[in-house]
């Protein structure tokens, strides 16, 4: 029994792009990435004259990292340049406040704020509006 050319063809394409798409999620670092769905971003709490600036990580699984935040920040009264790191752990679905300044609450500012996971730096957005 013969089996037709065109048949076998049709067949085999399919399986052979599964498998490269596969190879690439896994060699790319789609495949159980932690970064998936890791959301990181700098909020703003105000109460008596002051401005409290928290940066926080929200992820769908637990991990362990090191963050760092710098804050430029500038009022009537002056300048400042604040900035930390270290390590964090954060609980799968859980927000983690990982860093915190404040500053006058009148004081214009500018936030740069990054995590670094499994090796790669992960570079966070000024605002994070899913949790606030």
């Amino acid at each position: 029994m013969t089996i037709p050319l065109i048949r076998t063809s049709a067949l085999v394409l399919p399986v052979l792009l599964g498998i490269g798409i596969t190879a690439f999620a896994a060699t790319s670092g789609m495949a159980n990435s932690p970064a998936q769905g890791l959301q990181c971003g700098v909020i703003t709490n105000t109460s008596h004259g002051m401005m409290t600036l928290e940066a926080q990580v929200l992820s769908p699984k637990a991990v362990t990292g090191n963050y760092s935040l710098a804050v430029q920040a500038r009022s009537n009264g002056g300048s400042t340049n604040l900035s930390q790191g270290g390590n964090f752990t954060v609980e799968a679905n859980k927000i983690a406040t990982v860093g915190s300044v404040s500053i006058n609450a009148g004081a214009r500012y500018t936030t740069d704020f990054s995590i670094s996971l499994d090796g790669k730096t992960h570079y966070c957005a000024d605002t994070l509006p899913i949790i606030r």
